[in-house]
């Protein structure tokens, strides 16, 4: 039996950026936003952008000018708005003059439409409370998501008055809806900055890129994201993940060291107890108290992304990567399907995963699927990593 584990990781360097884009003026444009899976600034019929953007030309000054007259009728909606529109199309705004603003306006044009690219991450701030499809108010959070589309002219499916604005949207994938209390003040406090577009150090966004992508590279560190959908989550669950993740520990210890297997028939939880707190291998540990909740497992490449893997592993029923007399870990590959750049096999990951396995041997092993198994009783801790089996042909 094939054993493929996929520990679906996206890479961000030091130099990547995430977008924080404002959703107009009072969050007019919120719910359109998250409803129709788009993102857009607050300009009707401005032009799609050229090859290498917009230009600050007399065209490019006159159609800003233009469509800021337009807004008002737009977010109006009023019955007339058609003929409105009309009227302010064919209005001659050639006297119009530059300004901070609407220089301002043309750099976040340029932002959205030409600088973010396909697979740029975008967080939108809430307004905090929106209604609902049964007009009732309900709690809505921030929105993470990935750009999935070029930028195009919204003519369809949405709200009436908007598809008059022929507003360019990006459309995107939301990921995640972040609660603004988990976030670092600082990029708190920037998420409701005025400024319609900016753009910032995805490692600003740090805990925002662990709630969309859950296990994610970020310079040299690995951040193993494990979620709950538990309506609570008690001390059982964490007494039974933190066996695992020290006795991983441990086991990756032995390994680094060019040790034997342990001789003596201790347990994880015993394993677990021996380890060294100071010891450079023990990952940073941090918990969502709010529930549903998460853990993030951060620190050197390996050890999080193969307690990530071998969590997922011992859950899933269908797979046993090790038989009693300690063979079948070498059916066991790991795979990323997030990013091709970022290949397990090549960082010794997967190497990684194998000799855990050896190390722990079959008895253990049993331990330790039976430890994340009561961790993740009643649908409650889970990895992003999944595990597919798929039995040798004859």
């Amino acid at each position: 039996m094939s054993i493929v584990i996929d520990i679906k990781t996206r890479v961000f360097d030091d130099e990547d950026v995430a977008y924080r884009l404002f959703p107009g003026q009072g969050y007019r444009h919120f719910k359109a936003m998250k409803d129709h899976s788009l993102v857009f600034l607050d300009n009707p019929h401005i032009p799609l952008p050229g090859r290498t953007g917009y230009d600050k030309s007399d065209e490019m000054l006159q159609a800003i000018a233009r469509s800021e007259e337009m807004q008002s009728f737009v977010n109006a909606d009023g019955e007339d708005l058609e003929a409105q529109l009309r009227e302010v199309r064919n209005k001659d705004f050639s006297p119009s003059r530059w300004g901070r603003k609407r220089e301002l306006n043309l750099g976040w044009l340029n932002g959205l439409y030409h600088d973010a690219k396909i697979g740029a991450l975008i967080v939108v701030p809430s307004p905090g409370i929106i209604k609902n499809e049964e007009g009732e108010f309900e709690k809505a959070y921030t929105l993470v998501g990935e750009i999935v589309g070029d930028p195009e002219i919204w003519t369809n499916r949405g709200p009436g008055n908007l598809l008059q604005g022929r507003y360019v949207v990006r459309r995107v994938r939301w990921l995640a809806n972040v609660n603004e209390l988990e976030l670092d003040p600082k990029v708190a406090v920037a998420l409701r900055t005025q400024n319609a577009f900016i753009s910032m150090r995805a490692r600003s966004f740090e805990r925002v890129l662990g709630a969309a992508y859950k296990n994610i590279v970020i310079g040299e560190e690995f951040l193993a994201r494990f979620v709950t959908d538990n309506p609570e989550f008690t001390a059982f669950e964490n007494f039974h993940f933190n066996a695992f993740v020290m006795a991983v520990v441990a086991a990756c210890r032995k390994v680094a060291d060019e040790e034997q297997a342990w001789q003596n028939r201790q347990s994880i939880y015993d394993i677990a107890a021996t380890v060294d707190g100071r010891d450079d291998l023990v990952p940073d540990q941090e918990a969502s108290i709010h529930s549903p909740g998460y853990m993030t497992l951060r620190g050197a490449m390996l050890v999080p992304a193969v307690m990530s893997a071998l969590f997922a592993l011992a859950l899933e029923t269908n797979a046993q990567p090790i038989q009693q007399d300690g063979s079948g870990v070498e059916q066991v590959t790991v795979v990323n399907s997030e990013s091709m750049a970022f290949d397990p096999c090549v960082l010794g990951i997967e190497q990684g995963v194998r000799d855990t396995l050896n190390i722990l041997g079959y008895e253990r092993w049993l331990q330790i699927q039976n430890a994340c198994q009561n961790a993740s009783e009643n649908e409650g801790l889970r990895s992003i990593t999944t595990v597919t089996t798929q039995p040798d042909e004859e």
